[in-house]
């Protein structure tokens, strides 16, 4: 459950521009404009798919949805209803204290007596998820043969150029939605405590060079 996910989407796109010789633009009978111009190749890979779902609490009853509508663009992402009560030992239940400020009236989780309970609830929630991964990365990539057994390759390279933001699979403890029910930020997300690799990287521009014979 931990990496369902329902829809993954990936396509590759590789266009030899049509500049140099034999082609419409630039086609030069200079030599070294032709071998300047020859050769420019385009690649993209992009790549959408559903969210993580996200881990519950242990020992806690997902009585209802908490699932909120909410933006991934803020400081302090609320993503679930900060709604959580506490069963007693004498049956009476008592909704906590950050709850009540946030401006509940019910509850969706109960925290119960854990003495001799075993988990009551799955570890995942297909309905809460983090949200949809949609990135894409971008090369400009230049071919010049310097005769039938050597080659030279010019490439660059940008990654996430949309600079888009996104936690992964790996996100654990401070990093991630957090799931403790006793903690005033449960529900919620810091972006500022998450950092790469346990996010996507921030966008990355990189020249490479190699030569093949």
């Amino acid at each position: 459950m931990q990496y369902d996910r329902p829809h993954r989407f990936v396509a590759s796109v590789i266009y030899d521009l049509p500049i140099g010789r034999g082609h419409q633009w630039l086609n030069s009978k200079n030599g070294f404009l032709n071998r300047l111009a020859t050769g420019w190749k385009q690649t993209v890979m992009f790549q959408a798919q559903s969210g993580q779902p996200w881990a519950l609490p242990a020992n806690v009853l997902y009585v209802q949805n908490a699932a909120l509508q909410h933006d991934w663009n803020g400081s302090r992402i609320q993503v679930l209803k900060p709604c959580v009560a506490q069963q007693l030992d004498t049956g009476q239940i008592n909704m906590l204290g950050y709850s009540k400020d946030y401006g509940c009236t019910s509850y969706n989780f109960l925290i119960v007596n854990t003495t001799y309970n075993p988990r009551y609830t799955p570890s995942y929630d297909p309905r809460v998820r983090y949200q949809p991964v949609r990135s894409a990365d971008v090369s400009i990539l230049k071919v010049t043969p310097i005769n039938e057994r050597m080659r030279t390759e010019f490439r660059v390279e940008i990654f996430n150029i949309t600079n888009s933001f996104f936690v992964s699979q790996f996100s654990n403890g401070t990093q991630s939605i957090n799931n403790n029910a006793t903690d005033p930020s449960f529900g919620a997300l810091y972006r500022s405590n998450v950092s790469a690799p346990l996010s996507n990287y921030p966008r990355q521009i990189q020249l490479g060079f190699k030569f093949i014979y």
